[in-house]
């Protein structure tokens, strides 16, 4: 196994996509590092362009494979297809952390005074959270690419999980902090007039059962979970002292998403790999 991992690893690194995707990883860090730094502000939409240049080197570095039918020519020469499909999975992994790494690096260059004002154990649940959740979205991301055998179409798939994943959990993170009370309000000839001391419902207000089916749901996608960390670590950014304590729910949060990467992690890798040995390699 050895062997693939080395093979594996060089054609990477020999790709000239890698070093594009390595290029870019450093410019994420260095644009939300002077954002972090001047404005005080993180936006998540750095960390979305990350996943998606990750989603694009993964897909057409495992669809070459496919492409010149060297996955069927490994499996001639006597490899196993369960050391085929970990090596790539664990290849995958260990680049796409590497620019992580690097991405990590630079932003921290800029703003390395917020982990000053972090808690330590707070530090330690966002870092380990951060990279399980990470390790989520790639899991996705190869073990689609090597079941799908045109890399165009496992690119298409990889881009359109990250575009639509987002959205998703962006439309469902501001339905699900939308306040369950609001001013009521009477109307005078037409015009609205506050009701002093008195709250409503509000109409829009997402309550149970479906509110836990739209936790569950923002919670299991990686897009969701990085939308919470982001809005966990920002105060630490936007402010020159610690912002205090984490509510119970951040804490919870904190607890429970790592939960939920490797939850799917194992989805993703058992229903994957049980796939990838009945395919046939033409």
């Amino acid at each position: 196994m050895s062997k693939l991992f080395r093979a594996g690893l060089r054609r990477y690194i020999k790709n000239i996509v890698f070093w594009i995707t390595l290029f870019v990883s450093i410019m994420v860090g260095v644009f939300s590092g002077i954002l972090g730094k001047t404005d005080r502000q993180f936006h998540d939409i750095y960390i979305i362009v990350a996943f998606i240049v990750y989603a694009i080197l993964i897909s057409l570095l495992i669809g070459v494979e496919f492409g010149d039918g060297v996955f069927r020519n490994k499996i001639v020469a006597g490899y196993s297809r369960r050391k085929i499909f970990f090596s790539e999975y664990i290849i995958a992994i260990i680049i796409c952390l590497l620019l992580v790494l690097v991405t990590v690096v630079t932003f921290s260059l800029f703003n390395w005074v917020i982990y000053k004002q972090i808690p330590i154990d707070i530090l330690a649940k966002i870092a380990l959270g951060f990279v399980l959740h990470i390790i989520s979205l790639i899991t996705f991301i190869s073990v689609t690419s090597m079941l799908v055998t045109k890399k165009a179409v496992s690119a298409i798939i990889a881009l359109a999980f990250v575009f639509i994943s987002y959205m998703v959990a962006f439309e469902i993170n501001i339905n699900l902090n939308l306040p369950e009370y609001g001013q009521a309000y009477s109307f005078v000839d037409g015009i609205p007039v506050e009701i002093e001391g008195e709250l409503q419902k509000n109409p829009a207000y997402i309550d149970s059962p479906q509110r836990e089916l739209y936790t569950f749901v923002f919670n299991i996608l990686p897009t969701g979970q990085i939308i919470k960390y982001t809005e966990i670590v920002e105060p630490y950014l936007t402010i020159r002292h610690s912002p205090g304590a984490l509510s119970v729910q951040e804490i919870k949060l904190l607890n429970t998403m790592p939960l939920y990467s490797v939850g799917t992690i194992i989805v993703y890798l058992i229903s994957g790999y049980l796939t990838f040995r009945k395919k046939d390699f033409k």
